[in-house]
């Protein structure tokens, strides 16, 4: 809803009120293509009611309806440092509001909807364990056509600079590039004259730009800022946002408030509030608090894992089937992966059929080198029959450096993968032995894992 408004004849005489309001159905869809590159779109029917049905200049209004889709990917990077410090770059781009032209009336002609191209970067710093700052640039582009500059006098109707704006979607947005017509003078003989070098100028000042940082503490609490800015002749919005954030149990509060840098901004001193429920978390809580019959009927097993590798310069260092970029990694039979090889001893412990190195000897030269991916599905295999299923794992990884928090996502959602489980039913954990025995001369790593089956 828009609030009320009162519509007037040409005399200022009021005819009726009305509160125009706005809505849009969206379906989205996302793919993940890589451990850092995904993308997505998503499809939108947009229904908008500013008048009414009132008679506007003899002619009755309508809603206004459309179709558009949006289309994204984006770009993920975790192996990135800022000096001694670890680090995330993300990038992503977006196409959006590529759609039907939409009119409110059966005589008017159809206009644009508002198209955008955005693009923007963001670097994290990891501070520590707990502690992180996000810095964003971004930057957006209308994709419409831009109004062209006509003649003066009897030349009213001629376009002088720009190009003709009556066109179909696809054409529009190409045509958003190139067709801003810089400042035009009407010259003593008739003729026109474009400025040097204000098309481009103009067509510069058609990108809005946008920057911010934020601070977060263990994704519970964040603080934040930015700047947006709009150039005057583009419609001169600029002001600088203030916003936090907390994270309740399964509720996610956010504030922001606005405040405008130009004067008369309808958007000056705005307050914006938002809700977020996550119904996953929602779910677990009720299980884990609720007690329920069928869980009562549950066979339940569980299952304990422990292994070592020695450390080694040269060696490549995978943990939980990710690539840690280290100068040392783990010496073994297999890629040495000591957070999937602990799950598996835990998985077979689980059933009691003994230890990794019985299904996977380490003198069998058909495991040599071989990725311990495979040695987690297959273990699955074996242990997942007869109705047993995984429930949840929980490990931790005993190592002096790198520091893994960074790559603790990326790990999960892999073993979430291999053992078919949801993600929030991964728990990977990772911590040093406080420079003591031989992780903490940095000779090894070391790991722990629970699993937890049922049938």
């Amino acid at each position: 809803s828009l609030g009320n408004i009162t519509f007037t004849d040409v005399n200022g005489t009021a005819i009726r009120d009305f509160s125009p309001n706005e809505f849009s159905f969206d379906f989205g869809f996302s793919q993940k293509f890589g451990d850092n590159f995904s993308g997505g779109f998503t499809a939108r029917y947009i229904h908008s009611n500013l008048t009414g049905g009132t008679n506007i200049l003899g002619a009755d209004s309508r809603p206004g309806r459309s179709v558009a889709v949006d289309v994204g990917v984006f770009h993920s990077n975790d192996n990135v440092k800022f000096g001694d410090r670890d680090g995330r770059m993300n990038w992503g781009l977006c196409i959006s509001n590529v759609g039907a032209k939409m009119s409110y009336t059966e005589t008017a002609e159809r206009d644009f909807i508002p198209t955008n191209l955005k693009t923007g970067v963001a670097a994290t710093v990891f501070l520590d364990d707990y502690n992180n700052l996000t810095f964003t640039l971004d930057g957006n582009k209308l994709l419409v056509p831009t109004a062209p500059a006509y003649g003066e006098g009897d030349d009213d109707d001629l376009i002088v600079s720009g190009f003709d704006p009556n066109v179909g979607v696809a054409s529009g947005i190409l045509q958003s590039f190139y067709d801003a017509p810089g400042i035009v003078e009407r010259q003593g003989d008739g003729t026109y004259l474009v400025e040097p070098g204000s098309v481009l100028r103009e067509e510069l000042r058609e990108v809005n730009l946008g920057g911010g940082i934020e601070y977060d503490y263990n994704g519970v609490f964040a603080v934040r800022g930015g700047y947006f800015y709009e150039h005057f002749t583009k419609g001169n919005r600029q002001f600088i946002t203030l916003g936090a954030g907390i994270k309740y149990t399964v509720l996610d509060i956010d504030l922001s408030y606005l405040i405008a840098t130009t004067q008369q901004n309808p958007l000056a001193n705005t307050l914006r509030f938002s809700l977020r429920l996550a119904f996953d978390d929602v779910v677990g809580a009720a299980t884990t608090i609720r007690p329920t019959s069928k869980l009562n009927r549950m066979d339940l097993r569980i299952g304990y894992g422990y292994d070592v590798h020695q450390l080694a310069e040269g060696e490549e260092l995978w943990l939980g089937g990710i690539l840690v970029p280290s100068e040392f990694g783990a010496v073994g039979h297999s890629d040495a992966d000591v957070l999937l090889h602990v799950l598996c001893d835990a998985l077979f412990g689980a059933r009691a059929m003994g230890d990794i190195g019985a299904h996977f000897p380490d003198t069998d030269p058909a495991y040599k080198g071989i990725d311990s991916k495979l040695l987690l599905r297959e273990t699955v295999s074996k242990v997942c029959t007869e109705g047993w299923k995984v429930v949840n794992v929980d490990a931790t990884v005993c190592l002096e450096k790198p520091k893994l928090r960074p790559h603790i996502d990326d790990m999960r959602t892999c073993i979430a993968d291999l053992l078919n489980i949801p993600l929030d039913c991964v728990g990977v954990k990772a911590t040093t032995t406080e420079q003591l025995g031989f992780v903490g001369t940095g000779k090894g790593i070391s790991a722990h894992a629970v699993v937890l089956l049922s049938r």
